[in-house]
């Protein structure tokens, strides 16, 4: 259904901002 869907995205995105302030850490160190 559309609601799981949306958690889907909702989590894709939690991972997707995490991989990106992973990669920012990892440039600054």
């Amino acid at each position: 259904s559309d609601a799981i869907r949306d958690i889907f995205n909702r989590k894709g995105e939690k991972v997707v901002e995490d991989n990106l302030r992973a990669l920012q850490a990892g440039i600054e160190a």
